[in-house]
């Protein structure tokens, strides 16, 4: 029984690719694919490379070429190593692992920032001015501004990040 995940495996790799179609339960294919197995550059597109053997100058260059974000997840896998586990276990935890980077950060309508993330930023900032305040009290083991910092501006931030996530929520609309 297949769970949607497409492996395409080259020549040398096929073994490698039905057994991690096994444990995946997955489906092998011919062309695009989630998982590519392959020795030397890939030649059709896939999501996740898992490259088996030595590392080439053609593979190498494939790598320096290849444009960010097209491909999630690239493994190398040196010679001597179970391969099919290795990339089951890599292609399990890499779908159990969250992983936002900055381009990901995209909603339904494709816009590139949410405003959580500018939230969290200026939220970020508030808290580094809470700081900025009480540094004085290093000094004589007290501040006159700690009522500032801890209850006008830790109010200011709850504020802050509820306007922000509702202007997410809304957006989303």
């Amino acid at each position: 029984m297949s769970n949607g995940v497409r492996i395409s495996a080259d020549t040398a790799n096929s073994a490698v690719g039905a057994d991690l179609a096994e444990r995946l339960s997955a489906k092998v294919t011919t062309g695009a694919a989630d998982i590519a197995l392959v020795s030397a550059p890939p030649t059709e597109p896939a999501t996740h490379v898992v490259v088996t053997g030595g590392i080439s100058e053609a593979v190498d260059e494939w790598d320096r070429a290849v444009a960010p974000q097209t491909v999630a997840g690239a493994l190398w896998i040196t010679p001597g190593q179970d391969a099919a586990l290795a990339a089951a276990a890599w292609w399990v935890l890499r779908n159990q692992t969250p992983t936002t980077p900055l381009s990901d950060l995209t909603d339904t309508n494709d816009r590139c920032l949410r405003w959580s993330v500018l939230g969290v930023t200026v939220v970020a900032l508030i808290l580094a001015a809470e700081h900025w305040l009480v540094r004085d009290a290093k000094a004589d083991g007290r501040s006159r501004h700690i009522n500032v910092a801890f209850f006008n501006l830790n109010a200011f931030v709850s504020v802050v990040f509820f306007v922000f996530a509702g202007l997410d929520f809304l957006a989303e609309g």
